[in-house]
């Protein structure tokens, strides 16, 4: 497909001249800079999100195994019980 110098120029000029002048401008600064730091905030979340899963993951963990060792000594209990009571009859 044959394209006109216009096309050329356009693709291969504009681009370059746009990124010249953007970095010059003051509203187009202020909004990388809030961008960069927005996108910085966000590693910071995910971090403390991704750390925050983990705690949930091992309190969820330390809280069914307290909750088997009181099942388990309950169950202990009452088959002491159960037993006790067999033996009197």
């Amino acid at each position: 497909m044959e394209q006109g110098i216009f096309h050329i120029l356009v693709e291969n000029g504009t681009s370059e001249r746009l990124d010249e002048i953007a970095m010059r401008d003051e509203a187009h600064q202020k909004a990388s800079q809030e961008l960069d730091d927005a996108i910085l905030e966000k590693e910071s979340l995910t971090g403390k999100l991704q750390e925050a899963d983990r705690r949930i993951s091992v309190l969820y963990g330390s809280l069914m195994a307290a909750y088997a060792k009181l099942a388990y000594e309950q169950g202990l209990k009452d088959m002491a019980e159960i037993f006790a009571k067999s033996l009197k009859e």
